[in-house]
């Protein structure tokens, strides 16, 4: 079957290389992935989740990718449309390339894999009228885009994924299986709790460990007189920085130099200006804004630190993610302290293996860093729970949940 060359070119290898061995063994299952943008590939659910998929079950077709896509020599798992210039727009163009995959695949194929996007629509159309089975895998609230762009004022952009989200949500219940790579309270009232997966997000330990130059846990964690705090993240209002900023100003009027704080992550464009103007009002020396990096640098960034920190504030996108950057911080053993958002609550033990503090009380942030660097047992032990839950969201378990319901799905 020539599906592959008459639809899709493999990513980086666009003449010659179409991975004949694992595209023509009839694959079961394809996923449908409208696109596979990230600012933070490596370490990014959709690439761990294609590179398992793909390797287990079959090709992983987006329609487009980043360029910022790190694909390892020899690496052919991710394909993509070729790109055409068209009149028609974005979205019916998939739509209308996927519907062309998924009847060339037929009657060979039995799963169809989506995301809760504009791809639902084709797993509900292929559930309705090709037989097949429906997988969407959620590891964002269908509704996120539309607050995403609300909250930054792009109006029209906001209503398309609103009604995106809409739609989704009410075709939702007619899929065979979500994996909910969220809190599952999040889809209640939506699909019935037997179709829901509950399966969080993970980590790779083996990975992030080794970049970090660590095995094993360093079991003389000690309290430093430099106490180093870190956030790596998107860095903007809806992400908490008012709070970090309050609690790097209390700490400076406490302690000085003794508490520093180090922001990586890009900052939202609506909020670069209201950063800059309150970076120079507060005149902070013990903050720094270091922007994007790339992964790797991020992760030993993250091992530098004494205590990592997760501020986001409560929200209908935010409230019940498993935040990957909490799985990291935990895998480098490194206390985190969060605010009481119910996905991280599920991940985190109050005063067990981090903290979860009120968004609203930087005087509380602030005597939880004070506690950590005066009391060494508790950084410690602290410390030491971090490390070992993180060992339970490694991507291999997370994978191995996954990779049982969907032979259960292909046996049906």
């Amino acid at each position: 079957m020539d599906y592959l060359s008459c639809y899709f070119t493999c990513y980086q290898f666009p003449c010659q290389v179409t991975n004949e061995g694992k595209m023509r063994r009839n694959p079961k299952i394809t996923c449908l992935w409208p696109t596979a943008l990230t600012v933070d590939p490596e370490g990014a659910t959709p690439v761990q989740r294609a590179r398992f998929l793909a390797d287990h079950f079959g090709p992983v077709l987006f329609w487009r990718l980043s360029n910022q896509f790190c694909l390892q020599p020899g690496e052919e798992i991710f394909f993509q449309t070729p790109s055409r210039r068209t009149v028609l727009p974005m979205h019916l163009q998939y739509c209308l390339e996927g519907l062309r995959v998924l009847r060339s695949l037929h009657p060979e194929l039995k799963v169809v894999y989506t995301l809760p996007d504009f791809s639902s629509i084709l797993g509900f159309f292929a559930s309705r009228n090709l037989r097949l089975k429906w997988i969407v895998d959620v590891w964002d609230h269908p509704l996120l885009p539309f607050y995403y762009y609300r909250n930054r004022g792009h109006i029209y952009k906001a209503l398309l994924h609103w009604l995106i989200g809409r739609i989704v949500l009410s075709i939702l219940p007619y899929a065979d299986g979500i994996v909910c790579s969220i809190l599952p309270d999040a889809f209640k009232g939506h699909v019935p709790d037997e179709r829901i997966w509950d399966i969080p997000n993970g980590v790779d330990i083996k990975r992030v460990r080794s970049i970090a130059g660590l095995s094993e846990f360093p079991v003389n964690a000690r309290c430093p007189k430099q106490f180093r705090v870190v956030y790596v993240g998107y860095v903007g209002r809806d992400r908490g920085i008012e709070l970090i900023l309050d609690i790097a100003r209390q700490t400076w009027i406490d302690a000085g130099f003794e508490v520093t704080y180090t922001l990586v992550g890009p900052i939202i464009e609506h909020d670069k200006e209201w950063m800059q103007r309150k970076l120079q009002d507060l005149t902070l020396p013990n903050i720094s804004t270091l922007g994007f990096l790339p992964w790797r640098d991020a992760i030993q960034i993250i091992a530098s630190a004494d205590a990592c920190l997760f501020p986001f504030k409560s929200s209908p996108e935010l409230d019940y993610i498993y935040p990957i950057k909490v799985l990291e911080y935990l895998a480098l053993g490194k206390p985190v302290l969060s605010t009481k958002l119910k996905g991280v609550s599920r991940i985190l033990r109050d005063n067990w293996n981090g903290f979860l503090l009120p968004g609203d009380e930087p005087a509380a942030w602030v005597g939880v860093l004070n506690h950590l660097r005066a009391d060494r047992e508790l950084y410690a032990t602290i410390a030491a729970n971090a490390w070992y839950t993180a060992e339970r969201y490694d991507w291999q378990l997370i994978h191995g949940r996954l990779s049982n319901y969907l032979l259960q799905i292909l046996g049906a």
